[in-house]
């Protein structure tokens, strides 16, 4: 069978992800710390309900406490960018067991450094973005002052 089209993964995926989304919203615009940890833990309870539906009773959600954690030192990104990261681990980790062959351990290690990985290579593109304008502005500079300092 085909794989699914993007708008019909958009429209299976919508009714789990847009409360997800909603509960992430309230948490990146949450200032107690209390209430971004009650909106994080009711927005991984109410996924893992919801992605169990799609999948099967079969679903195991493993190292909840772990990523409810990471998703708090998580909360400075942009909400797409955070919903992505969160649901691709989520894949990862539940959707795609048959990706390790340890125990749920293991799955936390490589949440983990699925999510620092991502978050380096974001932040140290962010950072060559930067440094690449700035060479680029320091570049065509140097190209007008030699062109000057050959015309004269």
């Amino acid at each position: 069978e085909d794989m699914p089209s993007a708008d019909k993964t958009a429209e299976i995926l919508n009714p789990v992800l847009s409360p997800f989304r909603m509960h992430i919203r309230n948490c990146l615009e949450a200032t107690c710390f209390l209430d971004k940890v009650r909106y994080i833990s009711r927005a991984i309870e109410d996924l893992n309900k919801d992605i169990s539906k799609l999948i099967g009773n079969d679903f195991q959600a493993a190292c909840d406490d772990i990523i409810s954690m990471l998703i708090l030192a998580l909360c400075n990104i942009s909400e797409d960018m955070f919903v992505s990261l969160y649901v691709n681990l989520r894949l990862l980790m539940d959707v795609l067991p048959s990706f390790l062959s340890g125990s749920l351990w293991d799955y936390n290690l490589v949440s983990l450094c699925a999510s620092y990985d991502f978050l380096f290579t974001m932040r140290f593109c962010e950072h060559v973005g930067k440094l690449d304008s700035e060479h680029i502005r320091c570049s065509k500079e140097r190209v007008f002052l030699d062109r000057t300092f050959i015309k004269t």
